[in-house]
């Protein structure tokens, strides 16, 4: 899916469309898809540095109680699996600043400021879960800190909607979330890089053969640590080549390399990137009117993919 949130600028007073990372949103699962006003909740998940969320001037709890400012690490939650992304490592720095590597003085390491999980919940609710009966339901923004802590607590500005739209390739209203191109891509590409791993599997297994040895016949240190020379030392009596064999491991993989050509073919014809579309010569002939009407119609193909996604979302979101 692709979330589009509606955030407020300051500077323009006007409201900014800004693409949210999908992996962060968790919108209502109880509704199909394109029904969304009929979801009770969605959230966005993010991870802000703690000046950042003082400077936004959205949370006016964090100056009231100044022990909000400083992250409790003593217990630190991590009850929702989705706020575990944040502790991912890159090129062997920790970005986490509780993490062990952080905290170690032998090694190199940097570390960052105070950051946050912020879950900025935009809910809807019926009056009887709030202890007012008489309404029939109110939209509220939540937004919740380290999932400990309500730092935001209103009245949807919005009015009565949540403000997001969500679109997605091949609309399938049946569907709680639709298929992308990547879930499509993705089962061929699993198996093309399992053909390659078998390949080079077969290929160090025929380099590094099993080796039967008598070890009355021959010396066996010499096998295993071989000396400069490849000298391997044999019994008194004993001729070259007897005591030792080495099994011989068939290659039944030297097809496989036609076959992920193949997959590589079916994935261009999935996601219309040809290879002059990419770019790439082609190895037939063909003329230059047929190749620039080959390229033509692949990006007719995606432009239909972009405007399936732009009239689903309706927000402009094109090619």
């Amino acid at each position: 899916m692709s979330p589009t949130k509606i955030v407020w600028n300051p500077n323009s007073n006007t409201n900014s469309i800004v693409n949210f990372d999908p992996r962060k949103v968790f919108p209502d699962p109880r509704v199909t898809w394109g029904d969304w006003e009929r979801q009770q909740f969605i959230v966005f998940t993010d991870y802000v540095a703690t000046s950042a969320l003082v400077q936004s001037g959205l949370y006016p709890r964090l100056k009231q109680d100044k022990a909000l400012l400083h992250k409790h690490t003593g217990n630190s939650k991590q009850g929702w699996s989705a706020h575990r992304w944040h502790k991912e490592e890159g090129k062997g720095f920790s970005i986490d600043p509780q993490d062990s590597l952080a905290r170690d003085n032998t090694g190199s390491y940097f570390t960052l400021g105070n950051a946050r999980t912020i879950d900025e919940c935009w809910v809807r609710l019926a009056g009887y879960e709030i202890g007012v009966p008489a309404i029939e339901q109110i939209w509220l923004l939540v937004t919740i800190i380290d999932e400990q802590h309500v730092i935001r607590c209103q009245l949807n500005p919005y009015g009565r909607q949540f403000p997001c739209v969500m679109g997605g390739l091949f609309f399938d209203s049946h569907k709680t979330f639709q298929q992308s191109l990547y879930d499509m891509l993705l089962p061929m590409h699993d198996i093309a890089t399992w053909l390659l791993r078998s390949r080079v599997d077969n290929v160090q297994a025929a380099l590094n053969n099993l080796i039967f040895a008598d070890p009355t016949q021959v010396s066996i240190p010499d096998l295993i640590d071989r000396n400069p020379w490849g000298v391997v030392r044999t019994a008194p009596g004993t001729k070259p080549g007897d005591g030792v064999f080495i099994a011989n491991v068939p290659d039944v993989t030297k097809g496989h390399w036609n076959d992920i050509m193949t997959m590589g073919e079916m994935k261009q014809r999935v996601s219309a990137a040809s290879d002059a579309q990419q770019g790439i010569p082609t190895a037939d002939v063909r003329s230059a009117t047929e190749i620039q009407r080959l390229t033509q119609l692949g990006s007719q193909r995606l432009g239909v993919l972009s405007r399936i996604l732009s009239s689903t979302t309706k927000t402009g979101v094109g090619s």
